[in-house]
């Protein structure tokens, strides 16, 4: 009957209107990509302002790429807030977990805010799980060495896995005349 068929297209029209809806995507799904590139110009360009609100935006349309808050996380350092942009990096680390470059980031920034005892904590933890990162391992030299721990200094050096900033250290320690630890 006539009704029967105006109901089965009802239907059918219903249907593809809801399926339709749940298939389409919200957002471009090269949205974030040209937030990210913009972002990456304006970091390049020496707008860390500009670089930051990007790289938000960026964030908002594609939460799951560690490459946004890794590079929020520079454009927050460049803008001297480092506590933010050690959160940045962190996030960046929790959504590539399998990468160092969030850990090397998350330290060199701790260092930069003279946050040593932090730095060295965070890199000993990092380098757990990455034993033979060779940048991991070095930025561990460099903080005992800002720090004067010379002895642990020299036992990361004795390991066999650290031979970067050998002669710094000696450098250092000699015309300095540091204490140990």
């Amino acid at each position: 009957t006539n009704r029967h068929i105006a109901l089965w297209l009802w239907l059918a029209i219903a249907s593809t209107c809801v399926f339709g809806q749940a298939q389409r995507p919200a957002v471009a799904p090269a949205a974030d990509k040209v937030a990210g590139a913009g972002a990456a110009k304006a970091l390049q360009g020496g707008d860390a302002q500009a670089a930051e609100r990007l790289y938000r935006q960026a964030m908002r349309l594609n939460p799951k790429r560690a490459e946004w808050p890794m590079g929020l996380g520079s454009a927050l350092e460049r803008q001297g807030r480092l506590d933010e942009a050690v959160a940045a990096y962190r996030k960046g680390g929790e959504l590539a977990p399998g990468q160092s470059d969030a850990a090397e980031s998350v330290v060199r920034a701790l260092v930069a805010g003279g946050k040593l005892e932090d730095a060295e904590t965070d890199v000993r933890e990092y380098l757990k799980t990455w034993p033979d990162g060779a940048s991991l391992r070095s930025l561990l030299l460099d903080t005992l060495r800002k720090q004067r721990k010379w002895e642990a200094a020299r036992k990361e050096l004795a390991s066999g896995r650290s031979c970067s900033l050998l002669w710094t250290l000696a450098e250092e320690e000699d015309t300095a005349g540091a204490t140990e630890e």
